[in-house]
């Protein structure tokens, strides 16, 4: 069988570590991609992605202002 690539996608962390400020990137950054593992392992990297770069889609509105 192959084995998962458990990592999540490079640009949407590069992306996520941009829009919020370092202390809560870094946590936010952690917490996402122990999420995205745990999807990859039970169900498959491709749904685990999607849901990956809807957090940080749905998120970028509240960096934005908070950052106002």
């Amino acid at each position: 069988m192959k084995e998962k690539n458990l990592v999540p996608p490079k640009f949407a962390e590069w992306l996520l570590k941009k829009i919020a400020n370092t202390f809560e990137g870094t946590s936010l950054l952690g917490d996402f991609e122990e999420e995205y593992r745990k999807r990859a392992e039970e169900s498959s990297c491709l749904q685990a992605a999607l849901w990956y770069w809807w957090q940080i889609g749905i998120s970028i509105p509240s960096f934005l202002k908070n950052s106002i």
